[in-house]
């Protein structure tokens, strides 16, 4: 077998033993919350934790994207150009989400009540 096949069979491997050890993790950490919190408040959890989750979609995977040209100016030695690089996807990203939670603000104040009984929207 080749190297390249290796480092291919390799790498799925080592995909699959993530995949394992991330749900091994969720598991044991569920088990933890739903003792810690009760079913209830870990159902707020997870609506807040999916929320969070989708409210992800809204960095138009500028983050994943600034790495490669930060790696590329801190190589090089730009440091100025990081900071650049950084801050304009910084500022992208905030817009994007500010004008997007500006606009679903209302909708999630509707929604909210609706999939949540008061004494759980205001518990402590």
């Amino acid at each position: 077998m080749s190297a390249p096949s290796r480092r291919v069979f390799s790498n799925a491997g080592a995909s699959i033993v993530q995949v394992v050890v991330s749900a091994l993790v969720f598991l044991v950490l569920y088990k933890i919350l739903f003792d810690g919190l009760g079913a209830d408040r870990l159902g707020v959890f997870s609506i807040v934790t999916a929320l969070v989750s989708i409210a992800r979609i809204g960095e138009l995977g500028l983050a994943g994207s600034v790495v490669k040209f930060v790696a590329k100016h801190e190589a090089l030695g730009e440091r100025a150009e990081v900071a650049r690089v950084t801050a304009t996807a910084m500022v992208a990203v905030a817009l994007c989400l500010g004008v997007a939670l500006i606009a679903a603000y209302p909708l999630f104040r509707w929604v909210m009540p609706l999939l949540l009984p008061a004494p759980v929207c205001l518990r402590p």
